[in-house]
């Protein structure tokens, strides 16, 4: 069995999600993490809910990671943002 702690009958929704991709290296991350709730608070966006990431490529010693980093925010939609 390939997974062996996957949650039947669950699912994640959230609304008004701003994401964007890095690729850095492992050192990097905690970093980027900050920067990009950084950036889409100075962007005037009010954060909602849990923020959550995704690790797109083997973590490998060495190596640089692509991540794709989440956040919901208060605001469906900001005109100078």
């Amino acid at each position: 069995m390939l997974f062996k702690n996957v949650g039947e009958y669950q699912d994640i929704q959230y609304r008004n999600v701003i994401s964007r991709y890095y690729t850095v290296s492992p050192e990097e991350m905690p970093d980027t993490y900050n920067a990009f709730l950084d950036e889409v608070r100075k962007s005037g966006y009010t954060l909602r809910g849990p923020f959550f990431y995704t690790i797109n490529s083997k973590l490998e010693e060495n190596q640089d990671v692509l991540m794709e980093l989440f956040i919901p925010v208060e605001e469906e939609y900001i005109e100078d943002a």
